[in-house]
């Protein structure tokens, strides 16, 4: 590919249109030619950059490319340190020294990616001496995978036994050429996916670009779903046999399935409850809009103990929560201080969500004679 650069000799002060630019203020004039250059020209306010072009390139090819840099000074400039922004770039230079009205040379080694996505790369050089340039030397790259999908994931936020969410990817064939259409295949049942080519002009593709676009509509049905978190992979294929078993990708969907109702806490506590005294708990009751009753009256409560009083009453609501006291007072059964444990069933009048279940726990005071 070509440098945009190419491989001249580059005067690290000012060639016209080089990329100059001052640490702090910018530089406020340009040098256009070696005879306004004085060898005392203070060079330890610049930075250059200088770019190479890899063009597109499949994840995983291996890249490399020889910049030339000209020491344009009268002394010498020995190589500090070598600086790459990442482990896929490797540089190497020809000598750790380049002498006055000499070249020296870095090879800068690329690895792409293993994504799709336009990658620019830097290799920093610093020198020892105190009035020398820092130099940057950049490489891009447009990564092409055969086949990508954007975005790489997608999470979808449900309700248990709610309605049905639907969420949007866009596969790409970046390959030389066309597919009659997609497979997608899903490892949750609950998935489906509906597959419609996105319409493209007949214009050449420009370089960079997708020669085929479709859009996946991705309908997730919670009906059989159990309330958590869940993760299906979807395996997306050209629908043509002369390609379909070289390119695949797998593209997640995490699924968050809330319940109808939240009940927190989960387990009501009493603690240690003296006899014929009364202790008191909140419930809030949290709801997905539609499993939310239009009055809490729609709601019931009941409850399994059977010498013990527990009542129910509503005392706050908000968009989507409803808060309760729960009352519990004990009376004497025994003199030991028993354990009791109980169940607390919460229901709704006009079915929006299934029937809940609190457990009681809570420990019997020694009645004192």
């Amino acid at each position: 590919m070509r440098s945009s650069w190419h491989t001249q000799r580059l005067l690290v002060l000012g060639l016209v249109s080089a990329s100059l630019v001052a640490c702090g203020d910018p530089v406020s004039s340009t040098v256009n030619s070696t005879s306004h250059i004085s060898p005392d020209f203070d060079y330890s306010r610049i930075e250059v950059v200088l770019d190479h072009d890899f063009g597109i390139t499949r994840p995983g090819r291996k890249h490399s490319h020889r910049f030339e840099v000209f020491n344009s000074s009268n002394e010498d400039w020995t190589i500090k340190s070598l600086r790459t922004t990442c482990s896929c770039t490797v540089a190497s230079v020809s000598s750790d020294v380049i002498s006055a009205g000499a070249s020296g040379f870095v090879t800068v080694n690329y690895v792409a990616g293993g994504k799709t996505n336009d990658d620019r790369r830097k290799v920093s050089i610093e020198f020892r001496e105190p009035n020398t340039p820092i130099m940057h030397l950049s490489v891009n790259a447009m990564i092409r995978e055969d086949l990508a999908i954007k975005p790489e994931e997608v999470a979808v936020d449900l309700q248990l036994e709610g309605a049905v969410s639907t969420v949007y990817a866009y596969a790409h064939n970046f390959t030389d050429s066309r597919w009659d259409g997609l497979e997608v295949k899903s490892s949750l049942d609950a998935i489906s996916v509906a597959i419609d080519e996105v319409p493209r002009s007949n214009a050449p593709v420009v370089p960079g670009e997708s020669r085929q676009e479709w859009r996946l509509s991705i309908s997730v049905n919670p009906t059989g779903l159990e309330s958590g978190q869940h993760i299906a992979e979807l395996s997306v294929t050209p629908s043509c046999s002369a390609v379909n078993a070289q390119i695949k990708q797998n593209f997640l969907v995490h699924l968050r399935v809330a319940p109808p109702v939240t009940v927190i806490p989960s387990k009501l506590f009493f603690g240690k409850v003296g006899v014929n005294c009364v202790s008191t708990r909140q419930i809030k009751l949290i709801f997905s809009l539609e499993s939310k009753p239009e009055h809490p009256d729609m709601i019931s409560f009941s409850n399994d103990l059977v010498s013990d009083q527990l009542s129910v009453a509503c005392v706050d609501q908000s968009n989507r929560i409803l808060s309760f006291n729960a009352t519990l007072q004990t009376v004497v059964t025994s003199n030991a201080e028993d354990i009791v444990n109980g169940s607390l069933y919460v229901e709704s009048k006009d079915h929006r969500f299934a029937p809940l279940i609190i457990p009681i726990v809570f420990q019997k005071a020694v009645q004192q004679d």
